[in-house]
């Protein structure tokens, strides 16, 4: 059996197909499904990510990052100015992306 609090203001409509994509670890479903519920402007950062829960670190975040990667549905893409990097952009996704390139 399943309660809902339908009192709550504040919601994330997520597809269910990426909540029951089953080639993705229930972690990396819950990382998308945070990811999901940012603003659209938000910048998707590692550090900040380290610091969403007590159970995950650095090397959790980063293999659900991966996966997601692997999966199409987080996309990054390297600025560089003369050659250097500045930085990293990570897009994310609702569909897996197939037809980008995922570098």
């Amino acid at each position: 059996m399943i309660f809902r609090n339908h009192e709550r203001k504040s919601y994330t409509k997520i597809c269910n197909d990426v909540l029951r994509n089953k080639s993705l670890s229930l972690k990396a479903r819950g990382l998308l499904c945070y990811l999901l519920s940012l603003p659209d402007e938000w910048n998707v950062n590692l550090a900040h990510l380290e610091t969403i829960s007590d159970k995950d670190g650095r090397t959790s975040v980063i293999s659900g990052m991966r996966e997601l990667k692997q999966g199409g549905y987080l996309v990054r893409t390297i600025e560089r100015d003369n050659g250097v990097i500045v930085r990293n952009v990570w897009t994310v996704f609702e569909e897996p992306q197939k037809a980008l390139e995922n570098r």
